[in-house]
């Protein structure tokens, strides 16, 4: 009976080993038998058998040159030739059977699964396997006809890959090469953020999908997956090299024609076996080649080695060397000059928004985020919030395209709109776009902002890389440390005192992070100017004040109604938020 050859994988592995194969496969005949021509004369023997019709049997270069140093080639009948031994014209060179068979001992070709009418292996890294190869009902590898199992499609010498065997004549053939489906794991030199679909030559699609980037010294190493079937691998780099996604060799440059040395490896393959109506899936994994991870190791510490001395010289924000920095998960653009590097502390601003919002019953909430600089806060949280819709101001040009580029590369852009204004002048229609009015007069279940704070006499205590690097806007305000909090409260009561509610009465809540030692202040501030309540304080993970959120009081009573007693002091809030908790 006969096999043909696929590809797949999981089940524990099967390691097979023979300590008589090499001593044992001589004896089996010859294999490929060449009569050096006078062209050929003068040739070393390690030359010669890379000629094509030795490449065509062995699978590759290295094994054609592998098999006269382990002894499977005679000249003239003598065993044990020396690679560099001259040929003459009319010597015979025989290549002996049984290479593949102890080749594939010493690599230790794993299998997988092995049913009545299918075997699994896995095909590692650098198994030179012939595209006629067979194999055996013993797992042997075997030359073409003369084995069990017979290759469905070649696999590439670089490339691990799972092998899946079908016996010929097996009713489940077809449905089972129908039903193929493999992730290769990949990496390339492109910067890529989302999941993009890439069409393969035979009109299928590729569905590439991201997993890590890395910044490098000329651009990024990024991780993909991509869902391809087993049978297009041969096409994957060439497909992918169209769409200007490069993958990358072992030297760390663009790979060539052929897959040998670049960074691809099949990491999971899925098919099923039975009848339309009666189906098994089998779904198989393997690791990722260490190779992978080491490249990735190597590039960031490499970078990191570079920030460092960077930042050492010109006193630079690493961000602003890298170009990105983490927020809540994010990858955010920043720009020096621009945009202010985005704090983790203020990664509590948008916890202590999330806390808000679970407050409150609201099924598509509306956020307006007031100087939204590179849209951290206000693209942090809808991702956390699917349902919601976002706006976002700046008086910066600067920031907004920043923003907006980073609400794009997060795939957000159709759920927040980014406007030029001055967020002290909100009641001034004659201010602010048209677009921002008609979004101001639907009102916002949420208002955040984290407001510059310092004063120009704070200026001097603040760090040389900030105050040298990072837009002055963002960080100092030349009225006093509490003015923006002042002029937000002043737009919002003068909104609401000309009858537009831009926080919402019940369900509104406007949330600022504030500087470790003015809470008590911007309380003040709120309660006096604005009429708002203090519902709760925030700490970050310092344990120091860090965020206020503020609810809208209720319309006042009449006045021969007793008036409400006054909110309580900050000292006196019955409810404090550890975000962090120690």
């Amino acid at each position: 009976m006969r096999w043909s050859l696929l590809m797949r994988s999981t089940q524990g592995p099967t390691r097979h080993s023979s300590a008589d194969q090499m001593s044992g496969l001589s004896s089996q005949g010859v294999r490929l038998k060449v009569v050096v021509s006078d062209s050929y004369e003068g040739y070393r023997i390690n030359k010669f058998v890379l000629l094509e019709e030795f490449r065509r049997v062995l699978g590759s270069r290295s094994s054609s040159l592998d098999a006269v140093k382990r002894g499977f080639l005679l000249l003239n009948g003598e065993k044990n030739v020396e690679p560099t031994r001259l040929l003459k014209a009319g010597d015979r060179v025989e290549l002996l059977e049984g290479y593949q068979a102890c080749l594939g001992a010493m690599l230790k070709l794993e299998r997988r699964m092995s049913t009545e009418n299918i075997k699994i292996f896995w095909k590692p890294p650098g198994f030179p396997l012939a595209p006629d190869a067979t194999v055996t009902e013993n797992d042997e590898i075997r030359p073409a006809a003369e084995g069990a199992f017979t290759s469905l499609y070649r696999v590439n010498r670089g490339v691990g890959a799972f092998l899946v065997m079908l016996r010929d004549g097996c009713s489940e053939r077809e449905y089972v090469q129908q039903s193929l489906s493999a992730v290769m794991r990949a990496l390339v030199d492109s910067k890529i953020t989302s999941s993009v679909s890439i069409p393969a030559n035979d009109g299928r699609m590729y569905e590439v999908s991201p997993l890590t980037s890395t910044k490098t010294g000329t651009g990024y190493v990024t991780t993909v997956d991509v869902v391809c079937n087993p049978l297009d691998i041969s096409c994957l780099k060439d497909s992918l090299g169209k769409a200007g996604i490069n993958v990358l060799t072992k030297s760390g440059g663009r790979a060539r024609s052929a897959l040998k040395g670049t960074y691809v490896s099949m990491v999971s393959l899925r098919f099923s076996t039975g009848k339309p109506d009666r189906t098994r899936e089998h779904t198989f994994h393997n690791e990722e080649p260490e190779k992978f991870k080491a490249l990735r190791k190597r590039e960031e510490k490499f970078q990191a080695k570079k920030c460092t001395s960077v930042r050492h010289e010109d006193d630079m924000p690493v961000a602003y060397l890298r170009g990105t920095q983490e927020f809540d998960g994010l990858s955010l653009f920043v720009e020096k000059q621009s945009v202010i590097v985005p704090r983790k502390a203020t990664e509590t601003l948008v916890h202590a928004c999330m806390n808000a919002l679970r407050d409150v019953v609201v099924d598509r909430p509306r956020i307006l985020d007031l100087g939204t600089g590179s849209g951290n806060i206000i693209l942090a949280l809808l991702n956390r919030l699917p349902a919601a819709f976002g706006v976002a101001l700046d008086l910066s040009t600067d920031a907004l395209r920043i923003a907006s580029s980073n609400a794009d590369s997060l795939q957000m852009s159709d759920r927040c709109s980014f406007h030029e204004a001055d967020f002290a002048q909100l009641h001034k229609s004659d201010k602010i776009p048209s677009e921002l009015r008609n979004e101001l007069r639907r009102g916002f279940d949420l208002i955040v902002c984290n407001p510059p704070y310092y004063s120009t006499k704070d200026q001097l205590h603040m760090s040389t890389s900030s105050r040298k690097h990072e837009p002055r806007m963002g960080l100092i305000t030349d009225g006093g440390s509490y003015k923006c909090y002042e002029d937000i409260c002043r737009s919002i009561r003068e909104c609401r005192n000309s009858g537009v509610e831009i926080l919402r009465r019940h369900t509104g809540r406007l949330i600022f992070e504030v500087s470790s030692r003015g809470a008590n202040q911007v309380q003040e501030i709120c309660e006096s100017i604005a009429d708002m309540t203090l519902e709760s304080l925030s700490k970050d993970s310092y344990n120091l004040d860090r965020c206020l959120t503020f609810r809208p009081n209720e319309k006042q009573p009449h006045p021969t109604q007793p008036k409400p007693p006054p909110p309580p002091s900050l000292s006196q809030h019955p409810r404090t938020i550890n975000i962090y908790p120690t």
